[in-house]
């Protein structure tokens, strides 16, 4: 193609060149031959008839090019004729060419370049040049030009120059009568900017196939639509985005019907227009947007349309959008089975494929990912085979890399790392259009930060490097998922390495580079690191970060890092936990007071956290105060607020908690039984009640008793739960209740074999429940009682692997 224009541009001033070499300008502007004999219009003809066989081309590289040496001949066939040195006449039809050339050079000028040829032309025949006059054909090549542009100027330059035609018209210029062509290319002005910012430009593109319509029922012929005309409405409708546009084309699409079957057969459609509408449903986001494509599909078939490669691409689209990658797979075998029995205008192209492998990738279906995978192998192999319209590109790797982010496998980032140093070997090898972009890497690291890879931290800021090392500029986002993907792993030192990112960010962002200013999702991610890395001095981190923000003012905290800093502090169990957890309540509620900003108002996690603080802290009436006062602010607990004061309860060394904990578990359970969903007791709540009773000090015998006797209740309330059944952590808990609290006798012995043998009827024995009940059960002769099926090794002890498989059938497999 660069071959064509070249030789293109070097034919063109070849004629320039041959002409300068037979044509002497003086430099007053009069023209003289260099014989005595005058120039003719012989001595053009062969000029002339080469540079309309090259503003035939198509190619706008050549005509941009050779529009203006076209520009160039004519005025100096002007000057020649100006100046009386040459026997022929000049007519519209050369002023007419360079037009024609410069409208199909693709500048964003030639709208400009033509209208001004134009005026030139009017003049011209102003002083008596009546032959050189502008006509219809020089007005529609300049709309046409402007149609071209993509300048939203273009609009009122196009209606300009149709107002100025009906105007002269109208004063007896039938010269310049507008025609089907004319208004054609006005709508093809609004059509090529019905995609931009100016809205409404598929109605007007509508109003004037409406006009042409009523025109040509009125007997104007020369305004009659076409079958084309339809379709460029229909194309500023898909254009447009507009909701309900796909409902306008079809319209359209009907109303081009209606002609046909009237009888004219000029209206015929054909797979133009119906494509055309299946394309705009496939854009489309209308629920019924498949359903609608097939009922055209089949309407094109019913008039013996046979549909061609953009036909099948645009349902293919369509399918892919609604996740649909069967039918999208069915279209594609279809395609390539009926061009392999010579049907050659259905032959798949690139965006055939990748639309499909976006199929895939939406669909997110077990399996999509590696079909998508092996689809672009197949182009490449078809590719090679000699196909240069398969060749992938960026877009089509990038799909495939979409498919597997969106796959939920273990192997996904990994694969998209291959695929990645892929494209750069294909790149490396002179292969522009697989060049990796920001939004390739962007994936991968979005894929890292969701992935919980052990080393997904390390990778991902292995990637960052690799950007700065390809010259891809680093933003907010590459931090933010690099950071997230340090929160993820769990990594030993997970908590500095998402801080020293952090760091490097807001150094970067300080020395100037606007574009990696930290996100507050940044701040809160690192800050939650810190709150899991159980580290010694975490909550203190995380407390810095925070004191931080409010000293640089980069991202302003917001309530999920108050929480985030305040669960922190719950997680530590740091001695005055609670009392600082508290604190960051209080100044979260100072916030919202002062600034009306409800997006600050404490919620249920903002209380929760400070309740499961001072809980860990082992302060129940602190907790409690906490939980009254969340109540009374209007936030409403759950089940995890009162499981938490329930857990600082059973593990404080105060009197009665047993009995406090049960307390709080019948209140739950009551308003669930009214009616709130959110204090649905689970077994968890149920075992911390029994974790209370096993917890309580031996040497209130008071106190023990009450605590055996509410365990046993407990249990037996949880048998006839609705909401929970008991399981291998209620059992161990109440077999601990009788080993530490209940003294040895019969009565003992019987309940540790009557709880062993309700939990071995379950199968909830675990290796946590043998070992409670070597303890539990005192003797030897009743654990190997116990234990009777059990298989036992060389030493004579029980393993879980030794015990019958029912026995285990329902542990939890982590445990």
């Amino acid at each position: 193609k660069n071959n064509e224009v070249a030789e293109a541009v070097q034919t063109a001033e070849n004629i320039l060149k041959s002409l300068d070499d037979r044509i002497s300008i003086s430099s007053d502007g009069a023209g003289r031959t260099d014989g005595a004999e005058q120039l003719d219009l012989k001595h053009f003809t062969r000029e002339m008839s080469i540079l309309a066989e090259l503003s035939m081309k198509k190619n706008s590289r050549i005509l941009a090019k050779t529009a203006p040496i076209a520009q160039n001949i004519l005025e100096k066939m002007e000057k020649l004729y100006l100046s009386r040195s040459a026997s022929f006449e000049l007519d519209s039809i050369a002023y007419n060419a360079v037009a024609n050339a410069w409208s199909k050079s693709g500048r964003k000028d030639a709208g400009l370049k033509i209208e001004k040829l134009l005026e030139h032309m009017e003049e011209l025949s102003e002083d008596g040049f009546d032959k050189v006059k502008p006509c219809t054909i020089t007005y529609n090549t300049a709309i046409s030009a402007w149609a071209n542009s993509g300048e939203d100027h273009a609009i009122a330059h196009a209606e300009k120059l149709l107002a100025k035609m009906i105007d002269q018209f109208n004063a007896g210029d039938h010269g310049v009568k507008p025609d089907t062509f004319t208004y054609s290319s006005l709508i093809d002005v609004y059509s090529s900017l019905s995609s931009t910012r100016i809205t409404g430009l598929a109605k007007r593109a509508e109003k004037v196939l409406t006009k042409m319509e009523d025109l040509y029922m009125a007997g104007e012929k020369d305004v009659k639509p076409n079958i084309y005309t339809f379709c460029a409405v229909i194309d500023s409708w898909n254009k447009s985005g507009e909701k309900g546009s796909a409902y306008k084309a079809e319209a359209v699409l009907g109303r081009a019907i209606d002609f046909f079957e009237a009888g004219d057969e000029d209206f015929r459609p054909n797979v133009v227009i119906f494509s055309a509408v299946i394309a705009s449903w496939a854009r489309s986001n209308e629920d019924e947007a498949t359903k609608k494509i097939e009922m055209l599909f089949r309407r094109m078939q019913n008039y013996g349309i046979r549909p061609n490669v953009f036909t099948y691409s645009s349902m293919i689209s369509a399918y892919a959008k609604a996740g649909d990658s069967k039918k999208a797979e069915g279209l594609l075998n279809e395609m390539e089975k009926r061009y392999l029995a010579g049907d050659k205008e259905v032959r798949p192209n690139a965006f055939t494929y990748s639309s499909i492998i976006h199929a895939f990738a939406m669909s997110g279906k077990k399996g999509s990912a590696e079909k998508a995978e092996a689809l672009l192998k197949r182009m490449e192999d078809l590719y090679e085979a000699g196909d240069e319209n398969l060749q992938p590109n960026v877009i089509v790797f990038s799909s495939v890399m979409h498919a597997y982010r969106k796959s939920g496998l273990k192997v996904a980032p990994k694969k998209m790392e291959d695929i990645l140093n892929y494209m750069e070997e294909l790149h490396a090898a002179g292969n522009e259009s697989v060049k990796p972009t920001v939004v390739i890497y962007n994936q991968i690291l979005d894929a890292l930060a969701q992935s919980k890879y052990w080393d997904g931290g390390d990778k991902a800021e292995a990637l960052i490097q690799r950007m700065v090392e390809n010259n891809i500029s680093l933003n907010s986002v590459h931090f933010k998922y690099a950071i997230v993907a340090h929160l993820k792993s769990g990594k030993m030192k997970s908590a500095q390495k998402a801080e020293a990112l952090l760091r490097r960010a807001e150094r970067l962002y300080k020395e100037g580079n606007e574009e990696v200013k930290p996100e507050i999702i940044c701040y809160n991610a690192c800050i939650s690191a810190w709150a899991r890395s159980k580290e010694r001095g975490a909550a203190q981190k995380a407390d810095s970060i925070l004191n931080a923000m409010v000293a640089d003012n980069i991202a302003i905290p917001d309530k999920v890092t108050f929480n985030t800093v305040s669960d922190a502090w719950a997680k530590s169990r740091a001695k005055g936990a609670g009392r600082q957890a508290e604190q960051l309540l209080m100044r979260l509620t100072e916030l919202y007071e002062s600034s009306g900003n409800e997006d600050m108002k404490p919620d249920i996690v903002s209380y929760s956290t400070v309740i499961d603080a001072y809980a860990k802290n082992e302060k129940p009436l602190e907790a409690a105060r906490i939980l009254n006062q969340m109540i009374n602010s209007g936030v409403k607990p759950d089940a995890v607020c009162y499981n938490s004061l329930m857990t600082a309860w059973a593990f404080s060394k105060e009197r009665r908690k047993a009995k406090e904990a049960k307390k709080i578990l019948d209140m739950m359970r009551d308003q669930f039984e009214s009616g709130d969903k959110a204090m649905k007791p689970k077994a968890i709540s149920y075992n911390i009640v029994l974790n209370a009773c096993a917890k309580t000090a031996k040497s209130d015998t008071v106190d023990v008793s009450e605590a055996i006797q509410i365990a046993f209740g407990t249990y037996s309330e949880l048998q006839n739960s609705r909401t929970a059944k008991p399981n291998e952590y209620i059992y161990g808990t109440l077999l601990k209740v009788l080993r530490d609290l209940m003294p040895l006798g019969d009565q003992r012995r019987d309940l540790v074999k009557k709880v062993f043998l309700k939990c071995r009827h379950e199968g909830y024995v675990d290796v946590k429940i043998l070992k409670i009940l070597s303890g539990a059960a005192a003797s030897k002769e009743l654990f190997d009682e116990l234990m009777e099926r059990a298989e036992r090794n060389d030493n004579d002890n029980v393993k879980l692997g030794d015990l019958p498989a029912e026995w285990t059938r329902n542990v939890r497999k982590r445990r």
